[in-house]
């Protein structure tokens, strides 16, 4: 299973964006040779730190399913299979996340992100064959887990 989170950052943020790359790094590491059930099988998370004004370049947007989505770039010519692919945004508090260190800052996205989750459970009627519950469980614990 694919699970990965796409950025989008203010400048005077972007010193988090290394703790988000560590994030990316353990949920590929966590669910490389994971499925848990045919329904999903790529999960894109947006991750929206972008100051107040910046809502219409940058606008939230809600779960979007899509089956048997092919991932095609236009300037290679190349396709990609990704499966039955859900994404969905996130949008941690900016006023919060703009005042703390680093450290601080990438547990508070971690909580967002587990947190995050809840709308997978909200639509589980329309991916009956995952097991959220499952999926939710291991995310949290993989990235609530010491780093070494």
């Amino acid at each position: 299973m694919i699970v990965a989170i796409a950025l989008t950052i203010d400048e005077e943020i972007n010193r988090l964006s290394h703790g988000v790359g560590r994030i990316c790094v353990r949920l590929k590491e966590c669910f490389a040779d994971k499925s848990y059930g045919e329904d999903i099988e790529s999960l894109f998370i947006g991750l929206i730190l972008t100051g107040p004004g910046s809502e219409k370049l940058h606008p939230v947007r809600g779960l979007k399913y899509r089956r048997k989505f092919i991932l095609r770039n236009s300037l290679t010519g190349t396709a990609e299979y990704l499966g039955n692919t859900v994404e969905f945004d996130i949008n941690p508090d900016y006023a919060t996340i703009r005042t703390m260190n680093a450290e601080k800052a990438e547990t508070y996205i971690i909580d967002t992100l587990v947190d995050g989750l809840g709308i997978l459970s909200n639509h589980q009627k329309t991916f009956p064959n995952f097991d959220c519950d499952r999926f939710a469980a291991v995310f949290a614990e993989c990235l609530r887990k010491p780093t070494e």
